[in-house]
């Protein structure tokens, strides 16, 4: 009668905090249409024994439910499982061990309801226009109703097109425009699939291409954070008896209160403000500027500073305005905001830098010749040579009895692997989401052309009358299909073009937490093609093959 598919599920972290994520599915009308088709001339049969169309559409509407109720019977537990396992999977990413699985009871009634009523209310229409039919017609009709040939543009594809192309491909044709209410709501579900497709691959590859763009900004390879700070001198010895390493920059990081008019500033960083000085002529890192400037010779002892433009934004901050700025929780004096830089972070969750000339904290703190952060080039290509690098630093420093600090200190390459592995649940949920959503519609064309098969048996018959072949048969409906997943590959791709930026960088924000530099993945598009083809061949091959097993006597006695 009908086909349902469901998948939900619901995690949380060690009990703090949790996340839900339902998705639902339900396989189109043309399901419920299959077997009203079949049952069109027992419809008039009970008809003509004074049954009611209520009475009718009843019968039928009590056997959805039943399906439906049998289909969450195997869905829910299904479901359960699934959460406990990708709650396990997602927490093993983040070395996390899971305690236990919660499960949220409003998911579950939500998916209850949604796996009763989506199957009913897709049947309704069918249901009840089988049961509007009068005994003649359900008695008469074999199910060949179309409406192709009903409009001037109908006319003038067959005029112009069909009579163009060789008989059998114009058969496919016009066969595949037969119902158009059929072609658009089975195409809908795949223009969707697609739309998505294509859309969550640029989402990732934008994600690349973000990291590749932010880790292009940063000529160090390996990044030391020292626990507290350590004599510049020192660090500069200790580094120089490590092989491979071919430059230094020495930072420094302090504390730091950012206020304007005596309030203190709303920040994009939950965990507040670190200023960090470095020299004017570092080569080390340049932030992605988006207002004013990055620093310059000019700006040596000058109290200026480079500021996040998130917070800038928040605080109505703009080029050329002064804010105070307190250090240590003694210094504090007016500095000028000279540039606004887009902060790249994963989530909301971090210390947000605000960039300063090192000569000018130096200066203001009457601190100097110390170091918070080591930043250092080395000849190496790999994540393994970076590593062994990095290792003999760390032994260098704990040989030294200087420690560093876990947090801080990191590889180039390690911290691109750590960053992708961040996005890497969320972009699989949605690549999950993309699948489930083209195997709902292979099922659903796969229940069109079973359809299809059904109301033509008495052509099929015709058409092996006059000296058709199985093969030719088996053809004609396989390329149905092929045109069936074209069609809707060309269509998906504009829109998915239209849409895939803006929708990228909405997901970027809210689900990521970052701006996106977005690239369309024309990769994407081709992939979709193939999948397509994957999918309409498996959804066409049954039955096609069972139209090529229908004999004439049976089609012509259907």
């Amino acid at each position: 009668m009908g086909q349902t598919v469901f998948f939900g599920y619901q995690f949380n972290f060690n009990g703090d905090g949790v996340g839900i994520v339902g998705v639902k599915f339900g396989i189109n009308s043309e399901h419920h249409c299959r077997l009203i088709t079949q049952q069109t001339d027992q419809i008039g049969i009970m008809k003509s024994i004074s049954a009611r169309r209520l009475t009718i559409a009843h019968l039928y509407l009590t056997e959805v439910f039943i399906v439906a109720l049998l289909a969450l019977v195997l869905a829910v537990p299904l479901s359960l499982a699934a959460a406990y396992f990708s709650s396990q999977w997602l927490l093993d990413l983040f070395n996390i061990e899971m305690d236990g699985c919660e499960y949220s009871s409003r998911t579950v009634y939500l998916m209850l309801a949604g796996g009763l009523l989506a199957p009913l209310l897709a049947s309704v229409y069918p249901i009840w226009r089988g049961a509007s039919m009068s005994v003649r017609q359900a008695i008469a009709s074999y199910g060949l109703g179309a409406d192709f040939g009903s409009s001037r543009f109908d006319n003038w594809l067959e005029r112009t097109v069909f009579s163009a192309l060789p008989t059998l491909y114009a058969v496919t044709l016009g066969n595949l425009c037969r119902r158009k209410a059929r072609l658009v709501w089975t195409q809908i579900v795949l223009v969707i699939a697609g739309v998505l497709f294509i859309v969550i691959v640029s989402l990732i590859t934008s994600v690349n291409l973000t990291l590749d763009n932010e880790l292009s900004r940063s000529q160090y390879d390996i990044r030391l954070g020292f626990s507290s700070d350590q004599p510049s001198a020192v660090v500069e010895k200790l580094i120089h008896t490590v092989p491979h390493t071919t430059g230094l920059e020495c930072w420094n990081r302090l504390p730091a209160e950012l206020s304007r008019n005596e309030l203190l500033l709303k920040q994009s960083g939950s965990l507040g403000v670190q200023l960090i000085a470095l020299p004017v002529e570092s080569v080390m890192y340049k932030p992605l500027i988006v207002a004013g400037r990055w620093f310059e010779q000019i700006d040596n002892n000058q109290q200026v500073l480079v500021l996040n433009a998130a917070t800038a934004e928040l605080n109505g901050i703009q080029v050329g305005d002064s804010i105070n700025v307190n250090l240590l929780g003694r210094f504090n004096s007016a500095w000028q905001v000279i540039g606004l830089y887009r902060w790249f972070a994963g989530s909301g969750y971090n210390v947000e830098p605000v960039y300063a000339p090192l000569s000018t904290v130096q200066t203001v703190t009457h601190r100097s010749a110390v170091s918070s952060v080591a930043l250092l080039s080395a000849n190496t290509e790999t994540e393994a040579e970076e590593k062994i690098v990095a290792d003999a630093l760390k032994q260098v420093f704990h040989n030294n009895h200087i420690k560093l600090d876990f947090y801080t200190t990191i590889a180039k390459l390690e911290q691109r692997h750590n960053a992708k592995n961040q996005f890497l649940p969320i972009t699989s949920m949605l690549l999950g989401l993309a699948s489930l959503i083209a195997s709902v519609g292979a099922i659903g064309l796969s229940g069109t052309w079973a359809i299809g098969v059904l109301q033509r048996t008495r052509e099929i018959g015709v058409l092996r009358a006059i000296g058709a072949s199985s093969a030719a048969i088996f053809k004609l409906f396989m390329l149905e299909g092929l045109f069936h997943g074209l069609m809707a590959w060309f269509t998906s791709i504009p829109i998915a073009y239209c849409v895939a930026e803006p929708l990228s960088q909405k997901l970027g924000e809210i689900m990521l937490g970052i701006q996106l530099d977005f690239s369309f993945s024309w990769l994407a598009v081709w992939l979709w093609l193939a999948i397509v083809a994957v999918l309409v061949f498996a959804a066409s091959y049954l039955p096609a093959r069972h139209a090529t097993r229908i004999v004439v006597r049976d089609s012509l006695n259907y």
